[in-house]
């Protein structure tokens, strides 16, 4: 149990620390670029969870304005989940993806959002 509140508290921590790293241009005619992080813990389904492979996620990725309101992101993300068993399998998984998303209303504040995505996992 105590590497799992670990877990969580180093998820968290990089969470806070993606947050401060998202950057955009200036509110000028140039197309918008940002860059953006996450970390997140995964949590399996009970029908694939034979052990307990529960772990952290992280993600890192670009974004591009096309144009007003449509954006392209390109992601990577990389998953740790081992189940502490020796001679047992964990998992390590790397995911890459594009995904197109338009933003409603204005750029200025909390804006929602439609999304398209594909991706491959290995």
């Amino acid at each position: 149990m105590p590497n799992r509140m670990q877990a969580t508290v180093a998820a968290l921590a990089m969470t806070a620390a993606g947050l401060g790293s998202a950057q955009s241009t200036d509110n000028t005619k140039s197309p918008e670029s940002y860059f953006f992080s996450q970390a997140y813990y995964v949590v399996q389904d009970n029908e694939r969870a034979i052990f307990d492979d529960e772990g952290l996620g992280f993600r890192l990725g670009f974004g591009r304005q096309i144009s007003e309101g449509w954006h392209w992101e390109g992601n990577l993300a990389y998953n740790l989940l081992e189940n502490g068993i020796g001679g047992y399998t964990d998992y390590y998984q790397l995911h890459a993806g594009v995904d197109l998303a338009y933003r409603f209303g204005r750029a200025d504040g909390a804006r929602p959002f439609l999304l398209l995505g594909i991706g491959a996992v290995r």
